[in-house]
């Protein structure tokens, strides 16, 4: 068929006859023919509201013939016309500083209109109305821009390139291809998107969820969210950031809730900022959405997956029934009072009947989705924390599966019932009474313990009973995340070094690590590990390497590297000269952990920074060639700041031709603010974490919040210090 209506009877007779794949090939040739009105007729029957004209009126359009309060509200709310920002400005037709050309020339595109309406539906699905109108600033953006994906589910109702000279041209469709693209892009040219879709609700028990943020990278003429509700219907709006505040205005039985901002300024995109909601305006809606239904909507599966039976009885107690007292004392054959004066207590024996039980799950089931636990035995495959709590609760052990945000996550207050808020999946335990444990399963990051830097300061959500508690994740045993690392290399006359560089990482940072020296290739391992060396020292070559315990899950795991490395020191002369001695801690660079460099890569910040907490001890020892002397070596200092504790010390010992080298280097998680943040946008977000009774920014005691110039100055303070120059007068 060449024309619409012949498609339209094909649908339909596709669709009664069964015929799904008809349905949905002429579905596709209606779009092809610009023809969406059986659509939305399809769409108003799907969510019981009236025919295509309310629908498109829901939605946010205006179509003709149509007059209600509720028309003659949003049509008249809602009206935007993008052309005096694509067309040549004239003099006079945009207020002064306005026109794209001169205002935003520094950007690539300018957002004209980001634009979403929501009719919410009684059981909490949302038609929901998506409008975009840009305007392409250069050659770059255009072709950004040219290819575009509309989500699966998604109605396209305007696909449009918009001319300078007033042309509208249509969307490129490729035959027999799902992907769009739009005509001839130049810059000066805008491309509108308007498509419709219906939204599920926000839990399996229904409700709303609308969350929309009024700034982005790129400026925006007019950012704004319409929110359509029955009246009676009881509406939550959380605004923070110094997002508007919502106009509600009442049509007939209807009630508009209409967030506006114009004239928004971009934000730029940089590094270790904190989450969006921390410091972009935004306004978290919800409709019918408890926090119990949050809590809930997560914890789906994982109370079937927890659920105890006879199996997991039986595999708990084959896996603990060994733990009744010390493996190695009862092999000695020695009995309990024996023990009890020739060796230090016991382990507890709860505790390693966790530790058994986490051992078994981790390097026995692969994560995968929620399962019946005894399935999960039997197939070896399933959600890892579900089977943990069931053979803890079966070995008699107190344990649940809880939902916690980082200390990373955005604090914020109130918090929203948003199932995403607490999306971290952990396992509560209790051993013994008031002796608490944490653990994470999924994929191959997993730990035990306390818990790991980024979540401490964070929080997590506990059921009492009807209640729903917000708890913190306390920061008791951080300090066991630290890294440790030791290097002792013996440089020869030429400034040739070789010897032994060991790396030790906490349980929870090995993890894939360990999972990688494992399963990998031998010649895999070794181009991973040379790889490293060359990163870690410059030029070094990797000789022979060691990983120990690899079958020990919850021990840290010590990577040992034989190592030889070409002019470690340069000749220089009657002189040796190291220009960068180990001035980054190497643990830290394997786990990838930025670094204080990292966050000084812009001399000026316009958003909130992010530090990540990270430690390491590093501890070095220098073999020199006989009668060496140190003309120039790296200083001893120590400085505690609020974003870190730097010490250092070096010593030479000419007697024996020994240098040592101790660098103590821990970062804590602070969130700094940009230099001035008055600005509204940061309201809410952005502080310094200094504690009180530490150290300033400059040493002195005198914490509180200071802005990013004043960080990147002590920090570059500490960076310096730590740019540690070895120069050597060598012997005869």
């Amino acid at each position: 068929p060449a024309h619409a209506g012949a498609w339209r009877i094909a649908l339909q007779a596709a669709w009664l006859t069964g015929d799904l794949d008809g349905a949905g090939d002429a579905l596709a040739q209606l779009r092809l023919h610009s023809d969406a009105t059986l659509e939305l007729e399809a769409m108003a029957s799907e969510a019981g509201v009236g025919g295509a004209a309310e629908v498109e009126l829901l939605l946010g359009q205006c179509p003709k013939g149509v007059d209600t309060p509720l028309a003659d509200l949003l049509c008249g709310k809602l009206a935007f016309d993008p052309w005096p920002w694509v067309r040549p400005a004239q003099p006079g037709d945009l207020p002064p500083g306005q026109d794209p050309a001169d205002r935003w020339a520094s950007h690539q595109s300018v957002l004209l209109l980001d634009r979403v309406v929501d009719r919410v539906l009684p059981d909490g699905r949302a038609m929901t109305s998506f409008h975009a109108v840009s305007r392409l600033q250069t050659k770059e953006a255009a072709d950004r821009a040219g290819e575009l994906e509309l989500p699966t589910d998604a109605l396209a109702l305007a696909l449009v390139t918009l001319k300078p000279d007033g042309r509208r041209l249509e969307v490129d469709r490729h035959a027999g291809k799902d992907d769009l693209s739009f005509s001839a892009l130049a810059p000066g040219d805008a491309v509108e998107r308007r498509w419709v879709r219906i939204e599920g609700p926000a839990t399996p028990w229904g409700g709303y969820i609308r969350k929309f943020y009024f700034a982005s990278g790129d400026p925006m003429v007019r950012s704004e969210l319409a929110v359509v509700v029955k009246k009676g219907t009881r509406v939550l709006h959380l605004e923070r950031n110094g997002a508007p505040a919502p106009q509600i205005m009442e049509a007939g039985d209807e009630v508009l809730y209409l967030w506006q901002a114009e004239q928004v300024p971009a934000v730029p995109p940089e590094p270790h900022t904190p989450g969006a909601d921390e410091f972009l305006p935004h306004v978290v809606v919800s409709v019918g959405v408890s926090p119990q239904h949050a809590l809930a909507t997560q914890q789906l599966g994982t109370d079937e997956a927890a659920r105890g039976s006879r199996q997991v009885a039986d595999q708990a107690l084959v896996l603990t029934a060994t733990i009744a007292e010390p493996q190695a004392e009862r092999a000695a054959g020695r009995s309990p009072a024996e023990r009890g004066r020739t060796a230090p207590p016991a382990r507890d024996p709860m505790e390693a009947r966790a530790e058994r039980l986490f051992h078994f799950v981790v390097e026995s089931i692969d994560d995968g989705p929620p399962r019946p636990p005894e399935l999960v035995l039997d197939t070896r495959r399933g959600e890892r924390s579900g089977l943990f709590v069931a053979l803890l609760r079966a070995a008699e052990i107190p344990a649940d599966v809880v939902w916690a945000r980082a200390g990373m996550a955005p604090p914020l207050d109130p918090a929203a019932p948003d199932p995403q808020a607490f999306g971290i999946r952990l396992v509560r335990l209790e051993p013994r009474p008031g002796q608490v444990r944490w653990a994470s399963l999924e994929g191959k990051r997993w730990w035990y313990g306390a818990p790991p830097p980024y979540l401490v300061g964070g929080a997590y959500l506990r059921r009492t009973g009807p209640r729903l508690e917000v708890l913190p994740l306390l920061d008791e045993g951080a300090d066991g995340w630290a890294v440790a690392s030791r290097a002792e290399l013996t440089v020869a006359q030429d400034g040739h070094a070789q010897g032994r560089l060991e790396i030790t990482l906490p349980a929870g940072y090995a993890s894939s690590l360990r999972a990688f020296l494992r399963s990998a290739r031998a010649e895999d391992k070794a181009r991973q590990l040379q790889g490293l060396v060359a990163a870690l020292l410059r030029g070094g070559r990797l000789l022979r390497s060691q990983a120990t315990p690899l079958d020990a899950p919850l021990e840290p795991l010590t990577l040992t590297l034989e190592v030889e490395v070409p002019h470690f020191m340069v000749p220089d002369g009657d002189h040796l000269v190291a220009e960068e001695l180990f001035e980054h801690p190497p643990g830290l660079r394997t786990l990838g952990l930025p670094l204080l460099e990292a966050y000084l890569v812009a001399p000026r910040r316009e958003t909130p920074l992010l530090v990540r907490p990270a430690s390491e001890h590093l501890q070095v020892t220098l073999h020199l060639p006989a009668g060496a002397r140190a003309d120039v070596q790296p200083g001893t200092f120590e400085r505690k700041l609020p974003f870190g504790h730097f010490a250092q010390r070096f010593e030479l010992d000419p007697a024996t031709g020994t240098a040592r080298l101790d660098l103590q280097y821990t970062l804590r998680m602070v969130r700094i603010p940009p230099d001035g943040a008055g600005n509204p946008g940061f309201a809410s977000g952005a502080r310094s974490q200094a504690k009180p009774g530490g150290e300033g920014w400059d040493g002195s005691a005198s914490p509180g919040p200071h802005g990013f110039s004043e960080f990147a100055r002590a920090a570059q303070e500490v960076i310096q210090a730590t740019r540690n120059r070895l120069v050597l007068q060598r012997g005869p």
